[in-house]
């Protein structure tokens, strides 16, 4: 089929806006192929997916209101069939990537090279499945107890949820957290010890960096060391930010307790239930994304291994897709060339068309499928969801990718389609937090009420409207986004 021929069978699809996220075509391939195993307990197997490099993230408009018609269906068994069929899936992806991570992959012979990536394969598959469905989930979760609740305004509704959905437990975000101000004290009493600790949170921590599978952007010893640097430029002591990250927690474990016993929601055991499984997917959701990134990164060198074998660079592996690893594993030759790989690199679309999955690339990809990437918007005042309140006034800087994040300065709005654990460096340094995605379980609201900075998400046009140094007043006690000065930058 040429060019204009699939362009029109791509047009003809009704396309639904899901997200944006920038990970890479290796990562990519996984979770666009995964419902091939229908492991969630939900029977739901896509046929048409499109995603650009840029991020943009597009399903049909009927198979997601298919999939939101079924969670809604299955909602009663969220907190049982499905939670442990996650950590069931999940678990397992983490435990293989464990045993892969202590193989050297130099001692195996070619036969086994190809077990462990096919075994790999099939688990990471498996794990993915509960990527896209788990969001739709606990949106429709909010809304139960929100509806459930007693009579009272949508607002006063928001705030009650917040506090009821607090993480059952820490995610690794707020650990990595407090070993930074473990670090950071080491650092002014003792210059060895901080040289040890230093070594253990790097290793312990590096993959965070690397999300998405982008491997090389993994935290090294200068980036956790700028962070420590960074604290005490904006005149913080980590023994009290240690202290208060203790009693943050015990403080939402009591409000929550009070909450619920003053609103009587015990008494309503369909209520309670939802109320513990909004706590505990406010966990999970995190603790989901994070072990399967960091599956990825322990078996990093297995993907170097196989690039090793086919003449393809470290860096280059990233943008194939899984099958053509695999493909080019068992053949002993790379099935992608290298002007191919170049093209990728310029641009590329991967899609799902009917059940077959397709990898466009290049500048004539690029120029077919301009329509498909967001375009900026005109407004000069929007609105969300507060996920924590406060007013503050600041520059905007958008924080689309990784790199991104080394623009953010202390007192800047952080401006993100969706926050991640990797984005912490920038979070510690901004004044508030805008986004286009989320709801009171995401890893934005979390953040925002740990470190106490107003923030407003679900926004779904922030970092379509605003752009790096406009003049931004975020008001999250009405939960209002308005421009006060444009950049005179584009």
């Amino acid at each position: 089929m040429d060019n204009r021929n699939l362009l029109k069978q791509i047009n003809k699809v009704d396309w639904e806006y899901v997200i944006n996220r920038r990970e890479a075509l290796l990562f990519r391939s996984l979770t666009d192929t995964c419902y091939q195993y229908q492991v969630i307990g939900i029977h739901w197997k896509p046929k048409y997916i499109l995603r650009l490099i840029s991020g943009e993230f597009y399903h049909s408009h009927h198979e997601l209101e298919g999939l939101r018609n079924s969670i809604a269906e299955y909602s009663d068994r969220l907190g049982t069939d499905f939670k442990t069929r996650l950590l069931k899936y999940i678990g397992n992806l983490d435990r293989l990537a464990s045993r892969i991570e202590e193989i050297d992959c130099n001692k195996l012979n070619h036969r086994q090279i190809i077990s462990l990536l096919v075994s790999y394969y099939q688990a990471a598959l498996k794990a993915h499945c509960f990527l896209l469905p788990f969001p739709v989930g606990d949106s429709i979760i909010a809304s139960e107890i929100i509806k459930l609740l007693l009579t009272a305004s949508d607002e006063q509704k928001r705030r009650w949820l917040a506090i009821l959905s607090s993480p059952a437990k820490e995610n690794s975000h707020t650990q990595e957290e407090r070993s930074l101000y473990r670090l950071a004290i080491a650092y002014q009493v003792n210059k060895q010890q901080y040289i040890r600790l230093l070594r253990k949170h790097v290793n312990k921590y590096a993959w965070i960096g690397a999300r998405g599978y982008y491997f090389d952007n993994a935290w090294n010893k200068k980036d956790i060391e700028a962070r420590v640097k960074n604290l005490f430029f904006q005149g913080k002591n980590p023994a009290k930010e240690l202290k208060y990250l203790d009693n943050f927690q015990k403080d939402q474990k009591r409000a929550r307790t009070e909450l619920i016993k003053e609103l009587k929601i015990d008494k309503n055991p369909r209520l309670y239930r939802l109320v513990k499984l909004a706590s505990e997917f406010a966990y999970i959701r995190t603790w989901r994304t994070d072990l399967i990134y960091r599956a990825g990164y322990k078996v990093r060198h297995l993907f170097y291994k196989v690039a090793d074998n086919l003449d393809v660079s470290h860096s280059d592996i990233i943008y194939l897709t899984f099958q053509e690893i695999i493909t080019s594993a068992k053949k002993g030759e790379s099935s992608i060339p290298k002007s191919e790989i170049i093209k990728r690199q310029q641009f590329f679309a991967a899609f799902l068309l009917q059940g077959k999955y397709q990898v466009l690339s290049g500048n004539i990809w690029k120029q077919l499928l301009k329509n498909y990437k967001h375009s900026s918007k005109q407004e000069t005042e929007f609105t969300g969801t507060s996920a924590y309140t406060g007013k503050v006034i600041g520059k905007a800087k958008i924080v689309m990718q990784i790199r991104d994040i080394s623009k953010v300065q202390a007192g800047d709005i952080l401006v993100a389609p969706m926050t991640f654990p990797n984005f912490i460096a920038a979070m510690e340094k901004a004044s508030a937090f805008v986004t286009d995605e989320g709801g009171i379980l995401c890893h934005a609201a979390i953040i925002s009420r740990e470190m106490k900075k107003p923030c407003i998400i679900g926004t779904k046009i922030a970092t379509q409207v605003l752009k790096d140094g406009d003049l931004v007043e975020v008001d999250a006690n009405k939960r209002i986004v308005k421009i006060l000065k444009k950049s005179r930058f584009k």
